[in-house]
């Protein structure tokens, strides 16, 4: 299908961004860590990222032989064929269409094959130095060309919050530089002298910091299995009166789905705007998770609380992982946002992801509720959301959209 939305050239932006800020600032020291998807797992660099190094500008790419499989079907039995692939020219041979290129340069079976193990550092953090205090964003922004026109959302805060999030941060950049072409700096030297100025940032931080700036509201860093147990665990303790509103690209994991569905029967009300699955960088696809996702949450009479509308995409997507349950009189206000799709993958231990949740930020958690019900009522009078019937399915369709969805989740053999 064609595609609608207009991409801008936002990853080239960003990286002009930085070379100006280091050209202004020669002193400042900045280190990147991306994901090796972003060279298509070899040396396939995009321009600019010889602008950032020429820049004095670090580029490590995350070791993703660290995490778990998600896709063991496929991951287990071709650990050994990788390692056989490299003594066969073949192999690297560029014979393959670009799965993330429309133009005519292709990819090896090398490379391709890397692709299904469904690996990924998904984080989308940036931390800094602000005026002397550390400083921490988190969102579901993927920088990328083709990921420009999406919906997203994300938060920034200062305080001790963001040192937990350098820390772990400071540890992944120190374990994937290590690993053969898993850098690319000035040179060695220079990178190593960068690490070590902001890890001595960090202790200098810590010692500085003896309350957190953020002590009302709460906040916390999540990553990983964390954000399925705070997830869980909101729902879980959700009651009658309390009002959850879910945006949600991805929506797939089990326990989570159980907990929702567990709220709505406890008379919460619980409203989710999904994407409806079927745009993807200009290729439609067939609604799995989110479809047979939604019919399983409305499939009992019981669950009356809970409504799903659609997102009104036109090739981009509904990019957002984010939620609130709020209770004014009860002075209940809880937020989660990040990276991670509700998903076996991104929650359960095997992506990289990174969430922040917070508690008592009536500001941010009000502008999110406000954004939120314009998206649902279309009260700015443009089409933000479809009803739940556009997208709904039934019979035979349900039957194997659910069947599928089941095995993808279940075994990791999916890009969700």
């Amino acid at each position: 299908m064609e595609s609608d939305a207009i991409c801008r050239k936002i990853s080239s932006e960003l990286a002009k961004a930085l070379v100006a800020k280091k050209e202004q600032q020669p002193s400042i020291r900045i280190i990147c860590l991306t994901d090796p998807i972003n060279r298509i797992y070899e040396k396939d660099d995009p321009e600019f990222y010889q602008d950032l190094i020429g820049a004095g500008i670090s580029i490590v790419f995350t070791d993703l032989s660290k995490l778990p499989d998600s896709n063991k079907i496929y991951s287990w039995p071709m650990k050994p064929l990788g390692f056989v692939f490299k003594f066969f020219k073949w192999a690297d041979g560029r014979y393959l269409a670009n799965p993330f290129d429309k133009e005519p340069e292709k990819v090896s079976i090398a490379q391709a094959s890397r692709l299904f193990h469904f690996k990924a550092n998904h984080r989308k953090v940036i931390i800094s130095d602000s005026d002397g205090i550390a400083c921490v964003t988190v969102s579901s922004f993927n920088p990328a060309d083709g990921s420009s026109a999406h919906s997203n959302v994300g938060l920034q805060l200062r305080g001790s919050i963001a040192l937990d999030a350098l820390d772990s941060e400071l540890k992944c950049i120190q374990w994937s530089a290590k690993k053969k072409r898993g850098l690319l700096a000035p040179d060695k030297e220079y990178f190593e002298e960068a690490w070590s100025f902001v890890w001595q940032k960090l202790v200098d931080f810590q010692r500085a910091i003896t309350a957190d700036i953020l002590s009302d509201p709460e906040a916390q860093w999540l990553t990983e299995g964390c954000i399925r147990d705070k997830i869980v665990e909101l729902f879980n303790h959700a009651g009658e009166g309390d009002h959850a509103r879910i945006s949600m690209f991805y929506l797939s994991d089990y326990e989570v789905i159980k907990s929702i569905s567990n709220a709505g029967g406890r008379g919460v009300k619980i409203d989710l705007i999904l994407d409806p699955n079927r745009d993807a960088f200009g290729r439609e696809k067939k609604g799995i998770p989110n479809r047979p996702v939604a019919a399983l949450l409305l499939a009992k009479s019981e669950r009356d609380n809970i409504r799903i509308r659609w997102a009104d995409t036109h090739g981009e997507q509904f990019h957002l992982k984010a939620a609130s349950i709020t209770n004014p009189e009860k002075a209940k206000y809880e937020f989660i946002c990040g990276s991670a799709n509700w998903t076996r993958r991104n929650i359960g231990n095997y992506n990289m992801e990174a969430n922040i949740y917070i508690r008592n930020a009536i500001k941010v958690v009000s502008a999110y509720n406000a954004f939120f019900e314009n998206a649902w009522n279309n009260s700015d009078g443009l089409s933000h959301t479809l009803e739940y019937e556009r997208y709904s399915m039934s019979g035979a369709a349900l039957w194997w959209k659910k069947t599928l969805y089941y095995v993808q989740e279940t075994t990791g053999f999916c890009t969700f």
